[in-house]
């Protein structure tokens, strides 16, 4: 695969392109690219805002330093277990989405996806943009997965339209209220 050296991300003519990455270029003006180091400064502005935490499984863990971003990145990049992409509109990156297997060998059939965005690009479009796309790349690129998974605040009723939009459904309540939608291959 080649990289178109202007834009830093693949050619989308190079056939070498995995076909769910050229999918979803002209979605809504976002796309999905792996976490650099040279990320740390964007990745730490992004999560240091309590606001971003309200809806996610873990509490705000205070101030975001420069380090746990860099740790933050390093992790997202050399587990096996997940695969994480920098949500990014034109040159800036703006969110997160990661995609966890249940399974570590090659015969991943579940998954869970997860995201978050940084305050200031709420309400924009962006994840109506890069769930559909993340859920195409992940099952074009994971002949295996058959299921894939998102867990919901019960108080996170723009997330769950953005899963419902894609084509997820609502499966089940857990016992503290969050909800899990889910979509089939």
């Amino acid at each position: 695969m080649q990289l178109d050296e202007t834009k830093n991300r693949p050619d989308w003519r190079d056939p070498h392109t995995p076909l769910s990455w050229r999918a979803g270029r002209h979605e809504n003006h976002c796309h999905l690219r792996k976490w650099r180091e040279t990320d740390t400064a964007t990745y730490r502005t992004l999560l240091n805002d309590p606001a971003v935490w309200q809806y996610m499984p873990e509490a705000w863990p205070g101030e975001i330093t420069e380090d746990m971003a860099r740790d933050l990145i390093a992790i997202s990049t050399s587990a096996s277990h997940h695969e994480v992409w920098a949500v990014q509109r034109g040159a800036v990156s703006v969110g997160q989405v990661r995609l966890a297997f249940g399974d570590l060998g090659a015969n991943r059939q579940e998954a869970e996806i997860s995201y978050w965005l940084g305050r200031a690009y709420w309400g924009q479009g962006i994840g109506k943009a890069m769930i559909p796309t993340t859920t195409r790349r992940a099952f074009a690129d994971h002949q295996a997965l058959q299921r894939i998974t998102a867990i919901v605040h019960p108080r996170n009723s723009a997330s769950a339209r953005i899963l419902e939009n894609a084509g997820y459904s609502l499966q089940a309540l857990r016992p503290d209220r969050w909800q899990v939608f889910e979509i089939r291959r």
